[in-house]
């Protein structure tokens, strides 16, 4: 069944335009030559029909979210994943607080600054370094009773999708990230590298739940060494909201990755 494809009001050319989720997918994928599959993030009071827990995909290793959304956009065959207040069972302790289903222990204070026994991570300098950091973000609110993680494969058209995330290799993430500021006058707001967990970049962000984070605004990351064991050393992820993935594959047909190919996608390269 084809996706609905929903009439977007364009502020930039003061026209209408349509652009479905797959238009918008296949525009990400040609802009950044992406070999994973964007993954897309909307928020849902029912459990999708077909769709998987987090926890029944990670089975063995870390248990963190943003590793099932990394093997989801890797490999096929895996179908929408979801989380929610009554599904955090067998995910990672951390999800819960990042995604706003419970505020930030105080044992969370206590892994970030290595002051845990269990898993000290020392990725704040002191007790109040971390506390203000975690005040900062704001309050972290789920968009719905269950968060879905899916493909654009999988969208059925009438979700309300609030953000994608990409993973490509440094050159794949430069080219989007060039995309981002193709159309742009801001020169530092639209992509900002913050400080989170993995699940905090690629889903609580972008998609609008974490009250202090900006709008209109890219995150590159992950930014923190503690995935390092299973994200792989030579990927980055690039999330951003919904409409600003519209606004950047409205502008790809005019941009370098279509007008300078040879630029962009160069087939030989200078050895320095």
């Amino acid at each position: 069944m084809p996706l609905e494809r929903p009439m977007i009001y364009n502020f930039r050319s003061k026209c209408i335009m349509s652009h479905s989720i797959h238009d918008i997918n296949d525009r990400l994928v040609a802009a950044g030559k992406l070999e994973h599959r964007p993954i897309y993030v909307y928020g849902s009071d029912n459990i999708p029909k077909g769709a998987m827990q987090v926890s029944a995909l990670l089975t063995t290793g870390h248990r963190c979210l943003a590793k099932a959304i990394f093997k989801q956009s890797v490999n096929e065959g895996i179908p929408p994943l979801y989380l929610g207040k009554d599904a955090l069972k067998g995910c990672c302790y951390g999800a819960q607080s990042w995604l706003g289903f419970i505020t930030f222990p105080k044992s969370m204070e206590d892994m970030l600054t290595g002051k845990s026994d269990a898993e000290a991570m020392f990725l704040k300098s002191s007790p109040e370094v971390c506390r203000k950091s975690l005040q900062n973000i704001g309050k972290i609110t789920p968009p719905a009773d269950y968060i879905v993680m899916s493909t654009a494969a999988d969208l059925k058209g009438h979700e309300k999708v609030l953000s994608v995330v990409c993973f490509g290799s440094a050159e794949q993430t430069r080219n989007l990230c060039a995309l981002v500021h193709f159309s742009e006058t801001r020169i530092f707001e639209p992509i900002m590298a913050p400080w989170g967990s993995h699940c905090s970049l690629f889903v609580a962000y972008p998609a609008g739940m974490a009250e202090n984070a900006p709008k209109d605004t890219a995150f590159l990351g992950p930014n923190a060494p503690d995935g390092n064991s299973w994200f792989p050393e030579d990927i980055m992820a690039l999330s951003m909201p919904i409409e600003m993935a519209r606004r950047i594959s409205e502008d790809y047909g005019n941009s370098f990755a279509v007008k300078a190919p040879e630029m962009t996608f160069p087939k030989s390269r200078e050895i320095v």
